[in-house]
């Protein structure tokens, strides 16, 4: 898909994986589907 110059959001979320009081572990999920139905107009 060429450049559009259209501002796009979505949501995610982070899960932290805590050890000893350290984080250990990061493990990001996100949505990116959005982003080409935002894109397209068909949001």
């Amino acid at each position: 898909m060429p450049p559009t110059g259209k501002r796009v959001t979505w949501s995610g979320i982070n899960i932290f994986r805590v050890a000893d009081g350290r984080i250990g572990e990061d493990t990001p999920y996100w949505d990116f589907s959005v982003i080409p139905r935002q894109l397209q107009g068909t949001a």
